[in-house]
């Protein structure tokens, strides 16, 4: 992390007077002058109190990318459409309803670029957040009732209710170690906190390296990822919601809601930040 950002986020002591509140606040405003802050994603000029991600880049987007229901358990090799209509309930038993808040294109994906390898841990949590309130926003307009609910909507309902559980998609030990931070977790954590649900459990590892998934077709994407995670205990009762960052093929998500459904979870869905490029049918 730059040495500016990382004294823009030095913890605070609890409840400061206010002589130390006033001290900070003017360091801050300093360091401002002296090492402007700028958006990971746009470059344009930021403040201290959001000094990684500007309020252009973080607007929910219009349209927002549609919410897929991703086959838990399909045959990569088939020549068919990749996903399936998105219809819940009935979805639910064969498929994860995963709902993104941005398309990955732009700044947006500066943004999670810049997470994933310079380490901006407090824009992790930010992005969880916003991810967290645009999810909440759909809901709300699902429980209004109206006739012409969107299918945002409905998924933010499936994804909302009920979760007692929020697990972060896992790096392999190795990766984790080499970058000493996994961005999923950031995410999940900022999530968590702005749904009120209790902080993100690991109950996933990998139990073998895979590579990245970023130059391969998509059947190579579901071969990659097969039979890669497990559950770490049994997880009768729950019902876990999957956090990741970004969805292109859905198959690391599907891998891992398989490796959950075997330990005995019940699967509320997926919510990521972005939405890459896709194939087949949408919602």
């Amino acid at each position: 992390m730059p040495f500016p950002t990382l004294l823009r986020h030095l913890p605070s002591r609890p409840a400061p007077r206010l002589g130390a509140a006033l001290l900070r606040q003017s360091f801050l405003t300093l360091l401002d002058l002296l090492a402007p802050p700028v958006c990971a994603g746009c470059g344009a000029a930021a403040s201290h109190q959001s000094p990684l991600a500007c309020a252009a880049c973080l607007s929910p987007p219009d349209p927002a990318p549609p919410p897929l229901a991703v086959p838990i358990a399909p045959d990569p090799t088939l020549d068919g459409a990749e996903w399936v209509d998105f219809a819940p309930p009935d979805g639910q038993s064969s498929t994860l309803v995963v709902l993104s808040a941005y398309p990955y294109e732009g700044p947006l994906a500066a943004l999670i670029q810049e997470l994933k390898y310079r380490r901006l841990e407090p824009l992790g949590q930010r992005l969880g957040r916003e991810l967290a309130a645009i999810v909440t926003g759909h809901a709300l307009r699902a429980e209004s009732g109206r006739d012409d609910a969107a299918a945002a909507e409905r998924a933010a309902r499936l994804v909302t209710d009920g979760v007692t559980c929020v697990v972060p998609i896992p790096l392999h030990i190795a990766r984790r170690r080499e970058r000493g931070y996994n961005q999923s977790s950031l995410i999940a954590r900022g999530y968590a906190a702005g749904h009120r649900l209790p902080p993100p459990r690991e109950l996933l590892r990998r139990r073998r390296a895979t590579r990245s998934q970023t130059h391969f077709d998509r059947e190579r994407r579901w071969t990659n990822v097969a039979d890669a995670f497990e559950a770490v205990a049994e997880l009768p009762r729950e019902r876990v919601l999957l956090v990741d960052d970004v969805i292109t093929t859905g198959a690391t998500l599907a891998a891992a809601a398989q490796a959950l459904r075997r330990a005995g979870a019940e699967l509320a869905g997926a919510v990521t930040i972005a939405q890459s490029e896709v194939h087949g049918a949408r919602a």
